[in-house]
């Protein structure tokens, strides 16, 4: 995962945290106002989330991530979640695996 900004907002961007399947990479952004601008990156690739049991989804992670980040200051998530709805056959499949 790469990020790209502007020269102007060098030593105001920062990696902070990268989840250890490299799905998502969170950067803070120091804004003039002083205050601090989390920003989650994230791909999730639809291949990987149609074999991953539902107690292993990767979302779990992002969302215990993003109630940590929204508790320092404001957050923004983009990105490919690949969120697509199941139905109940997928998901019992899922829980039995």
């Amino acid at each position: 995962m790469a990020v790209l900004y502007r020269k102007e907002l060098q030593g105001r961007v920062h990696v902070v945290d990268t989840d250890v399947n490299v799905h998502y990479t969170w950067i803070r952004i120091k804004r003039g106002d002083l205050r601090k601008l989390y920003i989650a990156i994230c791909y999730f690739p639809s291949s990987y989330l149609m074999y991953v049991p539902l107690r292993e989804s990767p979302y779990l992670p992002l969302h215990d991530d993003i109630i940590r980040f929204t508790t320092m200051q404001d957050i923004v998530l983009l990105g490919d979640f690949n969120a697509k709805q199941l139905c109940l056959t997928q998901v019992r499949l899922c829980m039995e695996n």
